[in-house]
């Protein structure tokens, strides 16, 4: 049922799955609901409830990549990755991009690096780690061409979470619900200190659902101040 409901949504989002990233996707759901029983990973298991709200929507992400990076060979982070979303349904579908998923919680980098082995998936690395601490390390400082994140914290704080990771020319795209135009307002400030500025906002409809989405991309053109990131409780308490 979710193999075939999943491409049936696909193409009413206008992305033609092929039969091999169908199994892959197979594959992941059904690694998810066995994980799911020992770790939480997502509340969305229904096969509908996953292959749209967890599936097509990380697919979503794509629309805005593309537009700054056409050709599909490019370094992706996924930021507070948890199960697996955005960046594993966007590999599954564009395998090209070298993916980094990083998690604070150790069970769901252990489950996120299953996933790499059970699915094949290479170029696909696994790191339990802060994004704050990374964007301090030269190793990650800087080093992505794309930055992602579904995560739930506020734009102002993701902003500063994931603009240290991104290289110069290179975006990060936030991936947002119903509250992206407050969210937005709440961020110049943000973006500009951080050596950003915002591209562009994309409204998202997900077939069947009536809801509110937007991928808001920002763009880095200059570097960011060593300053940041602070320590993720300094973020939180003073957002820029």
């Amino acid at each position: 049922m979710f193999r075939e409901y999943l491409k049936i949504v696909a193409l009413e989002f206008e992305i033609d799955l092929t039969n091999s990233q169908l199994d892959l996707f197979d594959k992941f759901y059904s690694m998810v609901l066995d994980w799911n029983s020992k770790i939480n990973l997502t509340n969305l298991t229904e096969p509908r409830d996953f292959a749209l709200k967890n599936v097509i929507d990380s697919l979503s992400a794509w629309r805005a990549i593309e537009k700054s990076f056409p050709n599909k060979n490019i370094s992706v982070i996924d930021v507070g990755s948890g199960a697996g979303f955005p960046g594993v349904p966007l590999k599954i579908l564009h395998p090209e991009i070298k993916l980094t998923s990083i998690d604070s919680l150790g069970k769901r980098v252990k489950f996120l690096d299953a996933v790499r082995v059970e699915l094949q998936l290479d170029e696909f690395t696994c790191i339990q780690a802060r994004a704050e601490d990374l964007g301090r390390l030269e190793n990650y400082r800087e080093k992505f061409d794309v930055a992602i994140s579904r995560a739930v914290a506020k734009l102002p704080i993701l902003l500063e979470l994931c603009i240290p990771l991104v290289k110069v020319n290179g975006i990060f795209v936030a991936m947002k619900g119903k509250k992206f135009l407050e969210e937005l307002g709440e961020s110049r400030k943000a973006v500009e200190d951080l050596g950003g500025e915002f591209l562009e906002t994309i409204e998202i409809k997900l077939p069947e659902l009536d809801d509110t989405r937007a991928l808001i991309t920002s763009q880095k053109i200059r570097q960011t101040s060593k300053k940041f990131p602070r320590q993720f409780g300094i973020i939180e308490k003073k957002p820029l």
